[in-house]
C-alpha cells in the first residue's frame, strides 16, 4: 500500500486488518505488526490474532528474524501450519536496515507457498528505498495519491498509472499485473471502540 498523508492509507490498512481479524480465529490466522511509527495500528495490538508488536527498529529486526526463521522450518520440514501475516507500517523506515531488508525479500520470495504473507505500507514509494525488495515480490499493489508521477511508477511497478492525479481520501488503484482498477477504500469510525 503506498501514499501520501491524507491519501487514506492508513485507514485503508486499519480497513484490511479489521476484515481479516473479523473473518478469522487466531487459529486460523497469527499477525505480526510492526508500526515503526508506533502510531496506527496500535488498537490492533492486544488482539488474540497478534503474537508480537514492534514498535521500535531493533523489535522489527528480532520479529523479521524470527518470521525468517519460521520460513525457513517450513521449507525445510515441508509444511504450511497456521497462516501468518506480516503487516508493516512505513517499509521505508525499514529499508535502510540490510539485514531485515534482505530477511524480508526472501519471507516474500518463497512465503507466500508456505502459508506466509506480507502487507506492507509506506508513504515514500522511491525507488532507492522500496523499489528492489517491491519489485518483484508486491503482487498486489494498492496506490493512493502520490507525489510524483515516479513516485505513481515506482508504487504500482508499471508506468502512467496517474496516481499522482488521485484525490486522496481514501481514492486507490488496485494494481495486479496489467489490471487496473480503482476502488474506494472504507472508513470504520471509532475503530478504536470496536476492537
Amino acid at each position: 500500500i503506498a501514499g501520501t498523508t491524507g491519501s487514506g492509507k492508513s485507514v485503508l490498512l486499519s480497513t484490511m486488518l479489521w476484515s481479516l481479524v473479523a473473518a478469522t480465529s487466531p487459529e486460523q490466522v497469527q499477525i505480526v505488526l510492526i508500526d515503526l511509527k508506533n502510531e496506527d495500528l496500535i488498537p490492533f495490538a492486544e488482539l488474540p490474532h497478534v503474537t508480537t508488536f514492534a514498535a521500535n527498529l531493533l523489535e522489527a529486526e528480532d520479529a523479521i528474524a524470527s518470521l525468517h526463521s519460521i520460513k525457513e522450518h517450513r521449507v525445510r520440514s515441508r509444511t504450511r501450519s497456521t497462516r501468518i501475516v506480516l503487516v508493516i507500517d512505513e517499509l521505508a523506515e525499514l529499508a535502510r536496515q540490510r539485514e531485515p531488508m534482505s530477511q524480508l525479500a526472501s519471507i516474500l520470495a518463497i512465503g507466500r507457498s508456505k502459508a506466509i504473507n506480507v502487507i506492507a505500507a509506506t508513504q515514500k514509494p522511491l525507488g532507492a528505498i522500496v523499489g528492489s525488495v517491491a519489485k518483484a515480490n508486491f503482487t498486489t499493489r494498492l496506490v493512493g495519491r502520490v507525489m510524483s508521477a515516479d513516485d505513481a511508477r515506482v508504487a504500482a511497478g508499471v508506468s502512467g498509472v496517474g496516481a499522482e492525479y488521485l484525490p486522496g481520501a481514501g481514492a486507490f488503484l488496485r494494481v495486479e499485473g496489467m489490471d487496473e482498477r480503482r476502488f474506494q477504500s472504507y472508513w470504520i469510525p471509532d475503530l478504536e471502540t470496536r476492537l
